[in-house]
């Protein structure tokens, strides 16, 4: 049984990693160059009949208001030769949810950016320099419980994505406005099935790689010769 000092160790370590993992979806979400390079490889402009200028200025209007840097989604583009809003109702509707589901992801990863540092500041002061380890020893108990639940995920996106993106979708939101339909919707044609499915697999990997790097560091103090 751990006692209390590796119980608040691994849960400095388990809001680490949950800060890690949401850094990545941060990072990797609002990659325009992504964004750029999808739309050319998935012929998005012309799936939705716009120019590439007026799909690139959806694209920026629309990541611009997830991250609360506008209040709407108002944008005008030229489609099939008609000038018409790029979003319709429910497009607008479902993003609402989307914009509210990523600034509390956010508060919530700001949130446990500083229970880290107090809780690391707390050991510190307790355990002086035997801090290290056991900060590091609650990382490592921490990444073993995220390791089994990600090669799990893994495993379950990689044998049916659309399964697991649907699923994801059941889990996080309480409607179904996120059931677009590509003959009416443009959204859906701007960020079809594989956008998401390579956008999940950078985050993985981003993901997979500062999980590594923290474990490495943990090694690294578990190595090092005790700390008086």
């Amino acid at each position: 049984m751990m006692n209390a000092k590796s119980l608040v160790a691994s849960l400095f370590g388990i809001l680490l990693i949950l800060v890690l993992l949401l850094t990545s979806i941060d990072v990797f979400s609002f990659d325009r160059s992504y964004f750029a390079s999808q739309s050319k490889s998935l012929d998005v402009a012309e799936n939705i009949g716009v120019s590439e200028a007026d799909l690139a200025l959806s694209t920026d209007v629309l990541l611009d208001y997830l991250r609360d840097k506008r209040d709407d989604l108002d944008v005008m583009v030229t489609i099939s030769g008609q000038r018409q809003p790029m979003y319709n109702q429910r497009e607008i509707d479902h993003m609402v949810d989307v914009k509210v589901l990523y600034l509390n992801a956010m508060l919530f990863r700001n949130i446990a950016m500083i229970l880290c540092g107090v809780i690391a500041a707390i050991l510190f002061a307790i355990y002086q320099k035997k801090a290290f380890r056991y900060l590091a020893r609650g990382v490592q108990n921490a990444s073993t419980i995220f390791a089994v639940i990600l090669v799990f995920l893994i495993g379950y996106a990689l044998v049916d994505f659309n399964a697991f993106w649907t699923q994801f979708h059941h889990i996080f939101f309480r409607n179904d406005l996120w059931l677009l339909d590509p003959n009416t919707d443009n959204l859906i044609l701007m960020v079809p099935l594989p956008f998401f499915f390579g956008l999940v697999i950078r985050i993985v990997l981003g993901f997979i790689a500062s999980l590594g790097l923290i474990n490495l560091a943990a090694w690294f103090v578990q190595r090092s010769p005790q700390k008086s």
